[in-house]
């Protein structure tokens, strides 16, 4: 019995030994290389060595039971480095398929992760309207769109889509929407800058001749936003289409897309609360109204929507708040489906709007930034009582639909 005792002992020690081995290891990164392995298994059998230098018959683990302890070290081994094996396939497998390694809401709110594109950001619409006040105009050509509109470039090669409106409705809706979207901290809708063409002033005598083939009222002012190249069609997401359940929290919506697509989709949570507030008719409400001639409107690009890279840009804005609020009777159901559509908000946007609720200032705010910004801001009809009354009510709307989702998914 005493002989048994050193065996033991050393048994014992080494043990110990290959245990803080295999803790070590265990947390080193990555699954274990094939060297690892040989040196843990070759210490496995010399451990079994010491204790059994000779055959043993019979029952091992009834004249041994160090040696049956060992043994389910060694399986522990193996089991352990099957474990990391299936870890690592799997790590690559996601990648593999550019699967989102964040969570991509939490509650009724998109994850910063996924909203952190800027879109056209206050630094870049300050040195526009910079560039248009000082910058010579050297050409004026067709374009942009409409009869009217002309395509503007300045001296230093930036253009710019100028367009003329006789209608003032449709010259408010550019310019409020414009503001409005910045009050929301929306920053997809390209700045916009109000110009006086005048001959005879420095920065448009170089084409004073296209200025009159224009025909453009003389003291009528123009909106100027940039001309942006290599814009791409925008869809709406499945999610919203015929069939779709809508944007909601509890879908799985990162499955299969990328990050850079999650970004995308977030951004139509802003994109319906603008056009709710503006009553936009001019854009997905168009492709909404179209499908009862074309069953595939809703799977077609989207009216005035384009996009850079992920960044959604709202184009053309002018039917907003003002025209299109005298069409509300015809088309407050397309509006209603869209808002009623959207259960996922992006964070700074649904706190301004509970903000706006609580103040009953949205008007108000969207007046005095424009007045702040914009030199020619007397040039443009401010709201009027019914305007002001309807832009509160839609903005409580949203605010209403918001909470709404909080108390769903709190």
């Amino acid at each position: 019995m005493g002989d048994m005792r050193i065996p033991l002992v050393l048994l014992t020690g080494m043990a110990f030994c290959l245990g803080l081995l295999l803790g070590l290891l265990s947390h080193l990164p990555g699954a274990q290389s094939p060297l690892q392995r040989t040196v843990l298994l070759r210490h496995s059998r010399d451990l079994r060595q010491a204790v059994s230098p000779e055959p043993v018959l019979g029952n091992a683990s009834e004249e041994n039971p160090a040696l049956e302890q060992i043994e389910h070290i060694q399986q522990r081994i193996e089991q352990t480095q099957e474990s990391i094996k299936a870890l690592k396939e799997n790590h690559h497998s996601v990648h593999v398929h550019k699967e989102p390694s964040t969570d991509i809401y939490d509650g009724i709110y998109w994850s910063n992760v996924i909203t952190a594109n800027p879109g056209f950001t206050e630094s870049q619409s300050h040195l526009w309207r910079k560039q248009l006040q000082e910058e010579r105009v050297v050409g004026l050509q067709e374009g942009c769109g409409r009869m009217h509109n002309r395509l503007v470039t300045l001296a230093n090669g930036n253009q710019a889509c100028a367009r003329y409106r006789i209608n003032r409705d449709q010259m408010q809706g550019e310019v409020y929407s414009y503001y409005l979207a910045r009050v929301l901290a929306i920053y997809n809708v390209p700045p916009v800058v109000l110009a006086l063409p005048d001959a005879k002033m420095t920065t448009w005598n170089s084409v004073a001749e296209q200025l009159t083939s224009a025909q453009w009222s003389s003291g009528r002012v123009v909106a100027l936003t940039p001309w942006l190249k290599d814009l791409t069609s925008a869809y709406v997401p499945v999610e919203m289409q015929p069939g779709g359940k809508g944007l909601y929290p509890n879908q799985d919506l990162a499955k299969n897309r990328t990050l850079e697509e999650l970004s995308e989709v977030s951004q139509w949570s802003d994109l319906i609360i603008l056009d709710y507030l503006t009553a936009n008719v001019d854009r997905v409400v168009n492709n909404m109204f179209n499908q009862q001639w074309n069953d595939d409107m809703m799977r077609s690009p989207v009216h005035n929507l384009e996009k850079t890279g992920n960044t959604l840009v709202f184009l053309d804005n002018e039917s907003g708040l003002f025209h299109s609020y005298r069409l509300l009777d015809k088309y407050w159901h397309y509006h209603d489906t869209l808002l009623k559509s959207l259960c996922i908000f992006r964070k700074e946007t649904a706190d301004i709007v509970k903000r706006l609720y609580a103040s009953r200032t949205v008007a108000e705010e969207v007046v005095s930034l424009m007045e702040r910004e914009e030199p020619l801001n007397d040039r443009i009809a401010r709201f009027n009582e019914r305007t002001i009354k309807t832009l509160q009510s839609r903005l409580d709307d949203v605010y209403k639909q918001i909470i709404s989702c909080e108390s769903k998914y709190h």
